[in-house]
């Protein structure tokens, strides 16, 4: 080894003196301090030790004067020291004079002219050429800067921590001080104004590095903070049992485990959110903000705890605070992936695509776990989806693109992750109306693809896009090969072809010809039936029907129902029917053209099957509203009984008959019946279900879906058909209880629908993550596209119309939601104050001794409401809807469905209709005339539009306080139209009333807008709401609305018996018309 130069020795030696400067200050700092404490002043006591001490005594004060003195002259003196050998050492470093260059030039060239034999010596080839001195001794110097630093951080902080307990103000000068120097802040010409301690500060400070700065800036700042986030070991292990417990659900066990950490670390930043979070998962929802507030308090600078507080912000549905959090909880921990996945996730939940780019672009070009995000094929999917949905359609195709290119070797042939997401960048080449080159791209990739079926319909689909005809007839040839049976592929053949319904001929044979290859496929049958006519549709028709009929095919009538809005196409199927029935038509055997001989035919006495299937298709023929005729679809119906008594479809019909003749009992009492033939069907146990609660028997019904349910489920039968969200009987059983008057009842059934929404809602958090790992893109990106939509469905629409009715009705009539009224039917207006008490009172005894029974009940039924997590079940606090009821702001709540409604199912005119009614008690007339307006743009003939008219200018003229010129102006300016201010109201109600005279339903519309304009006209209004039953036209609905009506006018007694003695005798075995 060489010697070293005089000065890398004087170097060499300058390095020693700062570890043994360091070993002697800092290393030792706590000892240095402790020898600044005062002695004692007394002696020692020896009874101290008579008990042992738990937790150690208080420190013993360090004097100010002994502190300061320490910081000048010994600790700020020894840091400027090591400050002034660093800053002389990086300048030797600096000096371009090397002396060691000769000698390393002589080493070069020696190992040029060497002969390397690896061969004989494998080791021959190696070289270590002598490091230069600049590099040497810079590397060292940077090394020791670094080590500088930590270990000037750590003094410092065991030096305030010291001073903070005794001296806080001389502490806080000084930490400002350090703030201002080490950030910049204070300039050199304001040096002077220093004391000795500050200068002594600075020097030491402004000799540091800026890296090293900043790391002594951010211990500095978190120094308490992290003082109180340190555990022991014990502790530590505990908080990882924490966690865990937390995430297999053992909640009780995690609770435990993190009491027993703030037990002794009551302040505990991350223990008490992660508490938090349990108490949470345990419905304490309250409580749990609460505590993380109070986390964040104490580890302000934690990212645990805003991950925590943007979890509760979540839970509760406030997106926009747990954004916040999140976003603040990536400042403090950049790098944190799975902060990055739950703010992703959450901006995809809330339709933020540009913050949903930014939070994937940063989760792609992250580390990650073993750095695998950049090469991880979900992380790339995942950025394509959000610029996909964002409308970026070009930088999608590109993000999919540069993946594929960074794949080093090709992916296998069954890789079905690859598969789709080849498939998934093809959808977007062709969104971008780059047709041609999504063709392309389909046929590169046609072979090696697994989901074949997809990639021969998107390419049929380009071909005719294209308008290359020949290749997508093929295209759709092969298709049909595979499946015969699916319409879309025939008419895209069709398209292909050039065929249209006028082509009926050609038509007709290339159905014909499908039918002959695929004689077991029913399409190519059933489709001819649309664009044919006169005998050919006969022709088509009657093979057709005798086929399904002789097979004794249950669906028949329902396949060809669709007919029927064609009135020659649906007399002609009746005639067929009848002749079947009736043995004047040729039978075919099997569908085929041979006809039968007289020894074939079937006995008189016992009927054949293909005379009860025809039997059974024209009774639901005469049932059918198009071509209905109740007594007849009757005694078919009944014949067909008669010949087989144990066929359940046969009963079921004659339950449907009976509902059409309004008779709900027998419907309900004919469709148990069928149930009792064979219990183990579902499906007609669910009919016979829905029967009962159209007839207001809901027990009973309960008691039939609990054949089907979970015989533990908490809450019975009900409970279990709620978390299994089976909507038709929670809507049903609203209905049911609405017609009862038992608006409790029902707002819970329809809150609880509004709630499973909001479950579906919700439950789009697990697909985020689930379909980017599975890599079910396409999927995934029809279900986005379906949540947008998801309150459009019809199940929706009937319970958000149902509830917003009982809210208005909650607010015209206020004693409703009086708690002793609840379940109580009939007119409270009508009874005296001393009637109203007699009657309150007896609910109230009637409703305890219900409740009672219904306790006693339960209490016998009872069982563990155990989880599988051993928690306890939480039961409802409301079953029977009292709180809902008793609202003290009903049109708020009726908001609530309201919204939701208008927003996602404009067109649907009953929405908008309910939307004027609580916007018109709300006295918001804008948007009250703007539903009046949508409702007639739908359909200006609809009845309840002319009434809500009629009211709406009647409102306008009965305001006490006009609304302001501007609300008045364009209130006139959009509704003048419609009617005029000066327009007499009575006298265009009985223009309408005039035209519309023949429609039941309109006559009731002006006879309401009558009723609001002359309330005194209420006893000529009764009559002509009897008189509607005399309309030719009128139905059992509208007679039932009229029902409704009187009902809603508190009318007397003998008008309500009238109307319904005059209903009784037009529809006899109607239920609600029923006479005792």
């Amino acid at each position: 080894m060489c010697r070293r130069q005089p000065q890398a020795n004087s170097i060499y030696s300058r390095v020693d003196f700062l570890r043994l400067s360091r070993g002697t200050i800092d290393d030792s700092i706590v000892q240095n301090l402790n020898a600044l404490v005062t002695p004692a002043r007394q002696g020692f006591d020896p009874s101290s030790t008579a008990e042992r001490q738990v937790h150690p005594t208080r420190k013993r004060p360090i004097e100010a004067e002994a502190c300061q003195g320490f910081k000048e002259k010994v600790l700020f003196q020894s840091w400027q020291t090591r400050s002034d050998v660093l800053n002389y050492c990086a300048g030797v470093a600096l000096d371009p004079n090397d002396p060691d260059l000769v000698l390393r030039e002589a080493e070069s060239a020696k190992d040029r002219e060497r002969v390397v034999d690896e061969r004989l010596d494998p080791y021959s080839g190696r070289f270590f050429p002598r490091e230069a001195r600049t590099e040497s001794l810079a590397n060292l110097v940077r090394n020791e800067r670094r080590v500088e630093g930590i270990i000037r951080a750590r003094t410092w902080s065991l030096v305030t921590e010291s001073i903070t307990s005794q001296f806080p103000s001389m502490a806080l000068v000084d930490f400002a001080l350090y703030w201002k120097v080490s950030a910049g802040v204070l300039a050199h010409n304001q040096f002077d104004l220093l004391g000795s301690s500050g200068k002594h500060l600075y020097r030491l400070i402004a000799g540091l590095e800026p890296k090293e700065l900043a790391a002594i800036n951010t211990n500095c700042t978190n120094m308490s903070q992290q003082q109180q986030m340190q555990l022991g070991s014990k502790e530590r292990s505990l908080f990882k049992q924490v966690v865990e417990h937390y995430e297999a659900k053992h909640y009780k066990k995690g609770l435990k485990a993190a009491n027993q950490i703030l037990g002794k670390n009551p302040n505990h930043g991350d223990t008490q959110a992660m508490k938090a979070l349990i108490m949470n998962a345990q419905g304490n929802t309250d409580e749990a903000f609460l505590l993380c507030k109070a986390a964040l308090k104490n580890a302000m600078k934690s990212h645990v705890c805003w991950h925590v507080y943007g979890l509760l912000w979540r839970c509760v549905k406030n997106y926009e605070e747990a954004s916040k959090a999140y976003k603040f909880a990536l400042k403090l921990e950049p790098d944190s992936q799975q902060i990055l996945r739950d703010l992703a996730i959450l901006q995809m939940q809330m339709r933020d695509y540009e913050g949903y780019i930014k939070s994937r672009r940063t989760i792609l070009q992250s580390s990650g776990p073993r750095g695998k995000n950049s090469t991880s094929r979900q992380n790339w999917t995942g950025l394509a989806v959000a610029q996909h949905l964002a409308g970026d359609l070009y930088d999608a195709e590109m993000t999919l693109t540069t993946f594929e290119e960074t794949l080093k070797n090709p992916p296998s042939k069954s890789d079905n992750e690859h598969s789709e997401a080849v498939l998934y960048k093809n959808t977007i080449i062709a969104e971008m109306g780059e047709t041609e080159r999504a063709l392309d791209h389909l046929e590169a990739v046609f072979k090696n693809n697994l989901d074949r079926t997809a990639v021969m319909e998107m390419r049929a689909k380009y071909l005719l896009q294209l308008g290359r005809n020949q290749e997508a007839e093929k295209a759709y040839r092969a298709l049909l090969e595979r499946n015969a049976d699916y319409r879309a592929y025939y008419q895209g053949l069709c398209e292909a072809l050039g065929l249209g319904d006028s082509d009926s001929e050609s038509l007709k044979a290339l159905y014909d010809e499908y039918a002959k290859n695929n004689p077991r496929s029913d399409t190519p049958k059933r489709v001819p039936l649309d664009f044919l006519h006169g005998k050919e549709f006969e022709k088509a028709a009657d093979q057709y029907l005798q086929q399904m009929l002789h097979k004794g095919v249950p669906s028949t009538f329902a396949n060809i129902k669709s007919l029927y809005s064609d009135s020659a196409k649906r007399d002609t199927i009746q005639g067929l029917a009848e002749s079947y029935l009736d043995g004047t038509h040729a039978h075919l055997a099997n569908g085929s053209s041979e006809k039968h001989t007289d020894g074939e035919q079937e006995s008189t006495t016992k009927k054949s099957p293909f005379d009860l299937a025809v039997l059974y298709f024209l009774a639901q023929h005469y049932n059918y509203h198009r071509s209905q005729d109740l007594t007849r679809a009757m005694e078919l119906i009944d014949r067909a009984i008669a010949a087989q008594p144990e066929e359940v479809n046969f009963h079921m019909t004659r339950a449907r008959i009976w509902k059409h003749r309004g008779n709900s009992q027998n419907a309900s009492e004919t469709m148990e019946k069928a149930r009792s033939l064979d219990e183990r069907d579902r499906y007609i146990n669910t009919k016979a279900a829905k029967y009962q609660l159209r007839n207001n028997e809901n027990e009973a019904a309960t008691m039939n879906m609990g054949k089907f349910t979970r015989k533990d489920a908490v809450g019975g039968p009900l409970g279990d058909l709620i978390e299994m969200q089976c909507m038709w009987y929670i809507t049903e059983d609203g209905e049911s209880y609405l017609r009862q008057g038992k608006l409790g009842l029902a707002l819970k059934r329809f809150t609880s629908v509004y709630d499973i929404f909001d479950t579906w809602q919700e439950d789009q958090f697990d697909f985020h993550s689930f379909s980017l790992r599975k890599g079910q893109i396409r999927a995934y990106i029809d279900m986005v596209k379906w949540q947008d939509h998801l309150r459009e469905h019809p199940f929706f629409s009937r319970a958000a119309i149902s509830a917003v009715k009982i809210y208005l009705r909650l607010f015209d009539n206020p004693q409703l939601r009086d708690e002793s009224f609840y379940g109580m039917n009939g007119s409270l207006d009508k009874m005296s104050p001393s009637e109203v008490k007699k009657a309150q009172k007896k609910a109230r005894k009637a409703r305890e001794k219900q409740e009672q029974a219904e306790a006693e009940k339960a209490d016998a039924k009872k069982t563990a409401s155990v989880g599988g997590d051993g928690e306890q079940k939480k039961e409802d606090q409301d079953p029977k809807g009292a709180k809902l009821v008793g609202t003290a702001e009903p049109l708020v709540d009726a908001m609530k469905f309201l919204t939701p409604l208008l927003e996602f199912s404009p067109r649907n005119i009953a929405a908008q209709q309910m939307g004027f009614e609580v916007f018109l008690r709300t006295k918001k007339y804008l948007l009250a005339l703007r539903c009046l307006i949508a409702a007639r743009s739908i359909d200006s003939t609809h009845p309840t539009n002319h009434e809500q008219v009629i009211r709406f200018r009647h409102s306008l003229k009965s305001l006490r306080e006009p609304p302001s010129p501007k609300v008045l102006e364009a209130l006139e300016g959009e509704f003048a139209p419609l009617v005029s201010p000066e327009a007499d109201l009575l006298k265009l109600n009985s223009d309408f009333l005039a035209q519309n005279s023949e429609s039941a339903a309109h006559v009731q519309a002006s006879l309401r807008a009558r009723q609001s304009i002359d309330p005194k006209t209420g006893d000529e209004n009764q009559k002509d709401v009897i008189r509607t039953l005399a309309v030719p036209s009128v139905t059992l609905d509208d007679a039932m609305r009229g029902l409704d009506l009187l009902k809603e006018w508190e009318a007397e007694s003998e008008y309500r018996e009238c109307y319904v003695a005059a209903a009784h005798e037009r529809w006899p075995d109607a239920t609600e018309f029923a006479t005792k």
